[in-house]
């Protein structure tokens, strides 16, 4: 029987160390930011994906790169297709709520998807940015 037939050189390598780990890349973007400016003032800001601690800073960048030069109007974040929430994602839309508030923009939040509800839930926040989450049908 040949050495390698039954994997006992995988194994071998893979004990002292010397086999390179396969490591999955994950080539779908975790966060997509889409923006749509309306002639009144209002920018509307539509988040898909995960908000955490590795694309907070997208976040941010992203938002307040399109508020630059701009002066007063409304923010709208629309959080109905984000999948994931962390405590960074929310510290992200905090600063991104006081760096409008710098350039006269009053931010809400106009839509959430049942996650961040459930965060918002066990949070006791009741309303965050102008958001109140929809209210549990009494059972």
């Amino acid at each position: 029987m040949p050495p390698n037939s039954d994997g006992a050189n995988q194994i071998r390598e893979a004990i002292l160390g010397i086999a390179k780990p396969v490591i999955p890349v994950n080539t779908a973007p975790p966060i997509t930011i889409s923006a749509t400016q309306r002639p009144c003032g209002t920018l509307t800001v539509t988040v898909a994906g995960e908000l955490d601690f590795g694309t907070a800073s997208t976040l941010y960048r992203q938002i307040c790169g399109l508020l630059h030069g701009q002066y007063g109007g409304e923010l709208e974040l629309d959080f109905s297709r984000l999948d994931f929430c962390d405590l960074a994602g929310w510290r992200a839309v905090h600063a991104v709520a006081e760096t409008a508030t710098k350039r006269r923009y009053r931010t809400r939040i106009t839509a959430a998807a049942p996650c961040l509800d459930k965060v918002l839930e066990l949070c006791h926040i009741p309303v965050f940015l102008g958001y109140t989450p929809p209210q549990k049908p009494l059972q």
